[in-house]
């Protein structure tokens, strides 16, 4: 049986040594991220973290800088932190003893922070990083693409970020992505697309409601399928208002006490300066089918292959839409749309996220990812 760790060293007795609560010298640093259970499964119950010392590449399992936590999350997917580490490079593992053998055996779970080529990628102090657990013996099918079996696998949530958006005022009566389509006065010059004169071209403009009574006024990087960010509100709240619904009477407040005024509409649409704001579709479960590529912009020449049957092949999409892991150039997994978000599983355990809608009338003929928009090719 392959080794997951490629260091020369059994990855369980490193975190059961590292579990044990063996002396380590305090330092400042921490390593955080996110770490997730293999496909299909449910919890992450008593999963070992640990920040191994590697300053020559090797792990160092009893150098006294290795340190670990233990994660105990009933989800697929939780949130870590291992503290106390001082300045150096470290490898970053972990492992869940499922038959508590106190051995690493097939049917256990390991992972490790991957590196492109998925190979173990060293970490600095301060990093944030990802964690995709696969199942020790089980190896994927010839051919580079994982298997799929019935639906594709539904998003893993995403831990709650640390930083905090506006007070929720409580229960708001609104929820999801609403897109208005406004006029942008563009006029002749460097870089234009206008070469005399003056016109208009279409803008869009997005506000997302949560059901708490907040706001953010753009578009999820992420979806919404995950939790919201929401230290992307910046100082003063910026880009995160709150509102309050009376009637068909939308009031969206900024701290400033600035304010816009909605008035819903028979569609459901929202109306504001004359501008229809409409609730994008969730596009929950989309299965595709064909070559997603941009049309027109030399600059995009990336492109991803869906199938049906849940899986895809990353030609540089990831890559230029600046979303890949690792900055890879592409490769194969799973995918899974919900809620707004596309979620890329890749074979070697990365994860990559970005939103994804379509205007009304055009799915799937041509989705919107990170507002630019990808048209089929069969």
């Amino acid at each position: 049986m392959s080794r997951h760790w490629w260091v020369g060293m059994s990855g369980l007795g490193l975190l059961l040594w590292a579990g044990a609560g063996l002396a380590a010298p305090s330092g400042g640093g921490s390593i955080s991220g996110t770490v997730r259970a293999p496909a299909g499964q449910r919890t992450l119950q008593k999963t070992f973290v640990v920040a191994c010392w590697a300053p020559q590449g090797p792990c160092q399992q009893k150098a006294p800088q290795t340190k670990a936590i233990v994660v105990d999350s009933r989800g697929p997917e939780a949130a870590f932190e291992v503290g106390g580490l001082v300045a150096g490079q470290y490898l970053v593992i972990a492992l869940r003893d499922v038959n508590g053998s106190g051995g690493e055996d097939a049917g256990d779970w390991a992972g490790h922070v991957a590196a492109a080529d998925g190979s173990p990628r060293i970490v600095q102090v301060g990093e944030r990083v990802e964690i995709s657990l696969s199942v020790v013996g089980q190896k994927p099918p010839a051919g580079g693409t994982p298997p799929v079996s019935g639906t594709p696998p539904a998003p893993a949530p995403a831990p709650s970020p640390m930083a905090k958006g506006p007070v929720a005022p409580g229960k708001g009566g609104l929820s999801g992505i609403y897109l208005g389509v406004k006029r942008q006065l563009v006029a002749p010059g460097p870089g234009s697309s206008v070469q005399q004169g003056i016109t208009w071209m279409p803008q869009q403009d997005w506000i997302t409601f949560f059901p708490d009574g907040r706001v953010y006024a753009a578009l999820p990087p992420h979806g919404l399928a995950v939790p919201f960010d929401w230290s992307l509100c910046g100082e003063g709240f910026t880009w995160c208002p709150t509102y309050s619904v009376k009637g068909d009477d939308i009031r969206v407040t900024w701290t400033s006490g600035f304010e816009k005024r909605f008035t819903r509409q028979k569609g459901g649409a929202l109306q504001h300066a004359g501008v229809d704001f409409v609730r994008l579709e969730p596009l929950d479960g989309l299965l595709l089918d064909g070559r997603y590529q941009s049309v027109g912009n030399e600059y995009r020449t990336g492109f991803i292959i869906f199938r049906k049957d849940g899986t895809f092949e990353d030609r540089g999409f990831a890559r230029e839409l600046d979303l890949a892991p690792g900055g890879r150039a592409g490769g194969t997994g799973w995918y899974v749309i919900r809620a707004n978000m596309l979620e890329l599983r890749y074979a070697d355990g990365a994860v990559a996220r970005t939103s994804v809608y379509a205007l009304p009338g055009e799915a799937p003929r041509v989705l919107w990812f990170r507002a630019w928009d990808y048209h089929l090719h069969r």
